[in-house]
């Protein structure tokens, strides 16, 4: 399942429009940091949201060699869960590539 490309600034994607608002959103009047885009395909969602499981997985198993046992028990955490999720996505994003 390929990720889907994305840009920071004004450049919006096809799914996704990063701005570096990050430390304004904080406030209830600001714009939200990123920002759907809703002439998305319900499978272009889907595959962003497996690439970000994706690398949350992979960060936690390189966490996982941790010298620090804590490190490493909480990546495997993290690990237990993300695994089926990740499978999930990646199931629901074969589900929908033909659909959209």
């Amino acid at each position: 399942m390929a990720i889907p490309v994305y840009s920071h600034g004004a450049a919006a994607s096809p799914l996704l429009r990063l701005d570096m608002g990050h430390n304004t959103n904080w406030r209830r009047d600001a714009a939200p940091v990123a920002i759907l885009n809703e002439a998305s395909t319900l499978h272009e969602r889907i595959a962003y949201c497996w690439g970000l499981a994706q690398q949350l997985l992979d960060l936690s198993e390189f966490l996982h060699d941790s010298q620090d046992p804590s490190v490493a028990r909480v990546s495997g955490l993290f690990s237990n869960h993300l695994t089926p999720l990740a499978n999930m996505l990646d199931h629901l994003g074969d589900s929908t590539r033909l659909s959209n």
